[in-house]
């Protein structure tokens, strides 16, 4: 946090009447966020257990030349007497700026409350959880309770406090310094992976991933938002565009050799202060083909003419691809199946090549007649393969 060291004095009387006078001290300033005025603080005399109004309008040095950093005043008194100086709970403060518009004939009041709790705790609704771990004796700090700061403070804004004194204060003049305290920035970006259904499917490898995400944060990011799996070959980087409006696309096609299973899939971005956040879907990869079993005809069926194959083809992942599922007959001769090169039917060495069997959705099952009148008489070898939707392939034979 930037500390303040410049001041601008005036006098609170405690338990007697004195005229207010401002001491016009200005100390030297290494530091940004000073108030500068011309009028100082004017405030009026004040009895012990009352409550006086103080009021002023400032400029302030920017902080790093920006003035997007969230504002809070720090407000410091001090005693003319070191006999007794300023404690805790000697003074509540509370006030306002107001803020006008259009050309000075409105004006909006926004409030604050005043602290003196160490440590003390503001939570901004943009930079997150700041702690000030020390604040001293006779040190308020002024922020907003719903946003954690003074929104939007502009320079010349007109400041207005009240001050209640405790009954015990011990009379004497007390001197009120006043500056502005700037927000860390503590808060990390927030990222939402958009339409998080997609990653309800599986993916294989070689297989597109496309997906986009909300990455903002107030201060910024410090560079594009990355995308990363984790399984057990290592780490697999997307490349990321942006597509604005805190939109990021980010695509990869995946590795031939990404291993079946459910890996993590992390958003990370970093924002200009070194703040980091993650967002974790799961990915799927499915690299196993379905599974298929025959119900008809039994091995070693003895069939003539006409015989019905049916099939049972299930895929719990991504399941079956319905349009791609075969049948292939070949015959066995002197001991060898025929491969997949005949002519057909009436083949020297007789082999189907590979059908269509259509899914049957009534059932559930793939269904088809087979005719074997022009087939020889002898042992045919039947095989069966199956596709999922990703293109994972099943045989049986």
């Amino acid at each position: 946090m930037k500390m303040i060291n410049k001041k601008i004095f005036t006098g609170i009387v405690v338990g007697m009447i004195l005229l207010v006078g401002i001491l016009g001290y200005v100390s030297a300033a290494n530091y940004t966020g000073v108030i500068t005025n011309n009028t100082g603080i004017q405030v009026n005399d004040i009895f012990s257990g009352e409550t006086a109004n103080a009021h002023f309008n400032f400029t302030y040095s920017d902080y790093y030349g920006t003035t997007e950093f969230p504002h809070v005043l720090q407000i410091n008194f001090t005693s003319n007497d070191t006999n007794y100086p300023v404690w805790k709970g000697d003074f509540i403060l509370n006030g306002f700026v107001r803020k006008s518009t259009f050309f000075g004939l409105f004006h909006t009041d926004v409030p604050f409350e005043c602290r003196e709790s160490s440590p003390l705790t503001i939570n901004n609704s943009y930079f997150g959880l700041n702690t000030v771990s020390n604040v001293p004796n006779g040190t308020f700090y002024c922020f907003n309770e719903t946003r954690g700061a003074i929104q939007n403070l502009d320079k010349n804004d007109e400041v207005y406090f009240n001050i209640s004194s405790n009954p015990m204060l011990w009379p004497g003049k007390y001197n009120i310094s006043a500056g502005v305290f700037y927000l860390f920035d503590k808060k990390a970006p927030t990222i939402t992976i958009l339409n998080k259904s997609y990653f309800d499917q599986y993916f294989s490898d070689g297989s597109g991933v496309d997906f986009d995400a909300n990455v903002s944060d107030f201060s910024g990011l410090s560079a594009n938002p990355s995308a990363t799996i984790l399984s057990t070959i290592g780490q697999t980087n997307f490349s990321v565009n942006d597509l604005g409006s805190n939109i990021y696309e980010f695509l990869r096609t995946l590795p031939v050799n990404i291993p079946e299973g459910n890996w993590p899939l992390t958003v990370r971005a970093t924002d200009t202060s070194g703040n980091t956040a993650n967002e974790n879907v799961t990915i799927k990869i499915d690299r196993t083909g379905p599974t298929i079993k025959v119900l008809t005809p039994d091995n070693n069926t003895i069939v003539s003419d006409l015989f019905n194959l049916t099939l049972n083809v299930t895929d719990l992942k991504s399941g079956v691809n319905e349009s791609q599922v075969y049948y292939e007959l070949a015959a066995v001769i002197n001991g060898a199946v025929c491969p997949d090169t005949g002519t057909g039917y009436n083949a020297t060495c007789p082999n189907t090549h590979w059908v269509n069997i259509p899914y049957n959705s009534s059932t559930g099952l793939y269904y088809s007649q087979i005719n074997t009148t022009n087939f020889s008489s002898g042992s045919y070898w039947l095989y069966s393969k199956a596709y999922d939707k990703l293109g994972n392939l099943a045989e049986l034979s």
